[in-house]
């Protein structure tokens, strides 16, 4: 449109047909149906939506700066059978500024977001001479009908908590800036949506030069009792990956409990790869609260005009 502003209507579409065969006795009722023992049911969920977006551009001799306000609406149906089926690829769910203009904020198959929502925020993006680069992001989203997906007594509270449960969200925002592709740094957060208090909050820290990629972190995350954490929790966090030759690297990551004085997490990781095929090792060992060890072992095999099998090394920078 006139003036730089853009439009962008958008349609989908999803369906899928679940056959549960499980021990349970009785009927489970969490909406309008239930689902007994042996059920095949069918599902769908159809999306119509408009994003705007309008970015500013302001330039001076040696720097550029766009600041974008953004804009979305989706109206859909509400969501069928929620917390009725096994949800087992949309556990891990946070709310922040890397999902707040997704269609769909779950992170898997297994939940579909349902209602009318819409989503609104500024992004802004700058640069500094040929060397800094800058961003950041902050907005807030509002449920305007329906059923409210991240309000649903899912089976294993997947959105209880997430700050998107209420019609008028928490505030999500992000800042970060960037020096020559080597130094960056971030920050994260999550802020009461009435008193603008910390809910959750990460600081990152990265470093890339040849032959070595470090990061470290920090992280804060307000009480959830319903998960278990009556109290405030408080981490740090480095990783760490080293090439050592020209096909092969080693990782390592740790995790430390500041709150409960442990070390809930390590890991190591050995990894090759070359235009061929890419093979990878990792080992990693958590504590939980009551200092419980847990070991895991993984691999993956990549070929690179067939594809591949194994674990995900996204905790290793092996992507």
């Amino acid at each position: 449109a006139p003036g730089g502003l853009a439009i962008t209507p958008i349609l989908a579409a999803q369906a899928d047909a679940t056959m549960l065969d499980t021990a349970m006795t009785g009927s489970y009722s969490a909406t309008s149906a239930s689902l007994t023992a042996d059920d095949t049911v069918t599902r769908w969920m159809a999306t119509a939506g408009i994003e705007a977006r309008w970015p500013i551009l302001f330039a001076t001799a040696n720097s550029s700066h766009v600041i974008e306000p953004i804009g979305q609406v989706f109206a859909r149906p509400d969501e069928t059978y929620i917390g009725m089926l096994p949800n087992e690829d949309a556990q891990s769910f946070v709310f922040d500024t890397t999902n707040l203009f997704d269609r769909d904020k779950f992170s898997g198959y297994d939940r579909i977001e349902g209602g009318t929502r819409a989503n609104v925020g500024v992004r802004y993006t700058g640069a500094v001479g040929d060397s800094i680069g800058l961003y950041g992001l902050f907005g807030q989203s509002y449920h305007l009908a329906g059923t409210n997906s991240f309000a649903g007594p899912d089976m294993v509270n997947a959105g209880a908590d997430s700050g998107l449960e209420t019609d008028v969200s928490d505030f999500v925002g992000m800042a970060g800036a960037s020096y020559q592709d080597m130094i960056s740094a971030a920050f994260r957060g999550r802020f009461d949506e009435e008193t603008f208090g910390v809910k959750r909050a990460e600081a990152e820290l990265g470093y890339t030069t040849y032959p070595l990629t470090a990061s470290a972190s920090y992280a804060y995350i307000d009480a959830q009792p319903v998960y278990g954490f009556t109290t405030e929790r408080r981490e740090v966090s480095g990783s760490a990956t080293l090439r050592f030759a020209e096909f092969w690297r080693v990782s390592g990551l740790a995790t430390y409990d500041i709150t409960n004085d442990r070390l809930a997490k390590s890991g190591i990781g050995l990894a090759y790869d070359d235009e061929c095929f890419a093979l990878g090792l990792h080992w990693r060992q958590t504590r939980d609260a009551s200092n419980e060890v847990s070991n895991s072992f993984g691999f993956r095999l990549a070929f690179r005009t067939l594809g591949d099998f194994g674990s995900d090394f996204s905790a290793f920078g092996e992507n």
